[in-house]
C-alpha cells in the first residue's frame, strides 16, 4: 500500500478517492492544487460540493451554465466509468476519468492534456487553411 501511495504522490496526474457516501477520503497534492483547496480541507467534503465549488470558481471555462455543468459532472462521476474533458480559464485542458471500483467508493484521475489539445487545434487550423 505504501508503494501505491508513493506512486500517487509522485504522479503528474491528479488523483482523488471518495468513499461510499461520495466524500473525499484521500488524494494527491496535484488534486489539491487543481481544486485550490488544501488536502486537509478536502477530507470529508462531498463530491457535489467540490464540483459546485469548481463550477463557480471562475477557473473552469464552462461551455454551459454552471448548474448544467455540475449536473453533467455529477452524472459522469456517478457512472460506473466515465471520461470527460475540462478546459480551464488559463488555457489548460484535463481529461477527467471517474471509476467505481468493485469495493465501493469512487476514484477520479485528472490528466493534463493541454499540449495534446493545442496540437490538435493547430492541426485542425492548418488543415482548414489548406482547404
Amino acid at each position: 500500500m505504501a508503494q501505491l501511495r508513493d506512486a500517487i504522490t509522485l504522479s503528474a496526474d491528479a488523483f482523488a478517492f471518495f468513499d461510499a457516501e461520495d466524500r473525499f477520503t484521500s488524494g494527491n497534492a496535484r488534486y489539491a492544487d487543481l481544486t485550490d483547496t488544501p488536502l486537509e480541507d478536502l477530507k470529508g467534503r462531498s463530491f457535489d460540493r467540490i464540483a459546485t465549488d469548481a463550477a463557480y470558481s471562475g477557473r473552469i471555462a464552462l461551455d454551459v451554465p454552471p448548474e448544467e455543468w455540475i449536473q453533467r459532472r455529477l452524472r459522469g462521476h456517478r457512472a460506473p466509468a466515465s471520461a470527460d474533458t475540462v478546459q480551464t480559464t488559463s488555457g489548460a485542458a484535463y481529461l477527467i476519468r471517474d471509476h467505481a471500483p468493485p469495493d465501493g467508493g469512487r476514484a477520479v484521475v485528472l490528466t493534463d492534456i493541454t499540449e495534446k489539445t493545442r496540437a490538435e487545434t493547430a492541426l485542425a487550423q492548418a488543415q482548414s487553411a489548406l482547404k
